[in-house]
């Protein structure tokens, strides 16, 4: 473990004091979350009335599917239908969100 010096404001192994270019490294980072966060919110709003019936079918399917033979794998099933119906449901919610914050921006 590094040792403080008289002067330097060193906490355990990290300098509290950050270079210029370790600044910018970190700020470039926050800009490419925010970039990645724009394309989801972009992707999102672009799901259609048709995408969405169909992902909901294959939530019904999942939920719906039953054989005796696999109980282990009706289980699953039945869960992932129940997951991927609640993942929909919030993706939606995102959608009426971002489509009330667009008008908002208007």
């Amino acid at each position: 473990m590094k040792h403080q010096k008289k002067g330097d404001k060193t906490i355990g192994i990290f300098n509290a004091k950050k270079s210029k270019r370790e600044l910018n490294r970190i700020n470039n980072k926050k800009l490419n979350k925010m970039e990645v966060i724009n394309e989801v919110c972009k992707k999102i709003l672009t799901i259609t009335d048709k995408e969405v019936s169909e992902l909901r079918e294959v939530a019904k399917g999942q939920e719906e599917y039953h054989n005796p033979l696999k109980m282990g794998t009706t289980i699953k099933q039945h869960k992932l239908g129940e997951y991927n119906k609640q993942v929909l449901d919030k993706v939606l919610e995102l959608k009426e969100l971002l489509i009330s914050g667009a008008e908002i921006c208007k």
